[in-house]
């Protein structure tokens, strides 16, 4: 019958023995047998569970003590025996305040444990085993629970990485437009404004050959009179009187004023 000092996969008693993360013990060298998967994992004899590798292997497990330490009672209760009687031991006592190892004789004639509550050896290591089993149930289930709300985060986590990716990629088609519409607007601006600087332009243009005009105009004036002066300043009236239609141009807008 197996007890709780049985390995799972040898079913012999465990030699080096692994706790795996899923509370399950098993011998190293049982362990190194496992075929390990393509993700780099091995899988629980007991429960199934998928359970990384470390980076050195089973050497990275941790040693079940609990179980290093009953396996080093084990092999001590083979050959201990009650001092006392020279009888093995094959009772346990239950008592609160006892819990401890006894022989037949101990318990018969009352020595140590008389009317303490007792069971066979055997029996204690099953209730122990049961108990375990109860135990890795209770902590398989929460295992699972855990499980299930890990994939819960996890699909959460990842559509936060899709939602922002997609925010993302739509701030970035958002700004491509926006900026083309920049630059068209202001590729419209300058056109705008140099289209009214070269109007504006035309404008100071026409304006500054008309005044360069009449500055020609005044100086071809200004011109005449000044003859006309050193005319009447020879004294010659009369020759200058003779002269003065020839002296009146005809495109001189002030000529007529002359004699006013």
């Amino acid at each position: 019958m197996a007890t709780i000092s049985d390995c799972g996969i040898c079913l012999g008693k465990f030699q080096d023995p692994k706790l795996l993360p899923c509370s399950h013990t098993f011998c190293k060298q049982c362990l190194e047998g496992l075929p390990v998967g393509c993700n780099g994992s091995i899988t629980c004899a007991e429960c199934r569970a998928e359970i990384p590798l470390p980076s050195n292997g089973v050497d990275g497990f941790p040693s079940n003590r609990y179980m290093e330490e009953i396996l080093r009672r084990d092999r001590n209760d083979d050959r201990r025996k009650c001092e006392m009687h020279d009888q093995p031991f094959t009772i346990y006592c239950n008592e609160k305040h006892c819990q401890t190892l006894a022989c037949a004789t101990c318990c018969i004639l009352g020595l140590k444990h008389g009317g303490h509550k007792v069971v066979d050896v055997q029996e204690k290591g099953k209730e122990i085993r049961d108990e375990f089993d109860k135990n890795v149930e209770k902590y398989d289930s929460a295992r699972e629970t855990l499980y299930e709300k890990i994939e819960k985060v996890d699909d959460v986590r990842q559509k936060i990485l899709n939602n922002s990716a997609k925010v993302q990629e739509e701030l970035d088609t958002f700004k491509a437009r926006l900026m083309e519409k920049i630059e068209n607007s202001i590729q419209d601006l300058k056109a705008y404004a140099e289209e009214k600087a070269m109007a504006e332009l035309a404008k100071i243009d026409d304006a500054s050959s008309t005044l360069r005009d009449k500055v020609k105009t005044l100086n071809k004036t200004i011109a005449a009179m000044n003859m006309m002066k050193q005319v009447l300043d020879d004294g010659n009236v009369y020759n200058l009187i003779d002269k003065m239609d020839t002296l009146c141009l005809d495109d001189d807008p002030y000529c007529g004023q002359l004699w006013v």
